[in-house]
């Protein structure tokens, strides 16, 4: 299966929902949830990103995101998931 491409456009906000590996349920877990909530924050106060709001279920993640000027959507994306499976390991 080829790589989605979608539309992007600077200062535009966008709902993004994205699931865990194999759709495991890893965010009931404490531990994984307050590491990918302290992720969140940590790159929107890095300015990123505006983060506008943003739900943690139990095997995907929803947010409302406005990447900044020097962010692209992809890249936004890249930094939440990346850094938090860098240090869930």
């Amino acid at each position: 299966m080829g790589r989605l491409h979608h539309r992007t456009a600077i200062g535009s906000t966008y709902f993004v929902t994205t699931k865990a590996a194999q759709s495991i349920a890893v965010f009931q877990v404490q531990e994984i949830a307050e590491i990918v909530i302290a992720k969140l924050l940590h790159y929107r106060m890095a300015g990123a990103y505006l983060l506008h709001e943003f739900v943690l279920m139990p095997n995907h993640l929803h947010l409302l995101l406005t990447p900044r000027d020097t962010t692209s959507l992809e890249r936004a994306m890249q930094l939440i998931k990346g850094g938090s499976s860098h240090e869930i390991h």
